[in-house]
């Protein structure tokens, strides 16, 4: 499920506004929370930079407080102008 999830999000980031600049990530910093989850689940994301072109995210999936997955992610830019 979680990578189903992932996957998908990493589909639907050309779609994000035009106005993002493609080489930045910086919108995905701070704490998420899925709004489309499953009833009586509950899914949580943070995401941070570690440097200019790192991000790492960490993320949870809850049931009934219980905690049923757990992930960590990590993201960093790959070729594109030298930047």
């Amino acid at each position: 499920m979680g990578t189903k999830f992932f996957i998908l999000f990493l589909l639907l980031l050309p779609c994000k506004d035009a106005q993002t600049n493609q080489d930045d990530f910086n919108w995905l910093l701070g704490d998420w929370i899925r709004v489309n989850e499953a009833e009586g689940l509950e899914t949580f994301e943070s995401w941070r930079k570690n440097s200019g072109k790192e991000y790492e995210g960490f993320g949870f999936t809850l049931k009934m407080n219980d905690t049923i997955l757990k992930k960590r992610c990590f993201s960093s830019k790959i070729g594109g102008n030298g930047a």
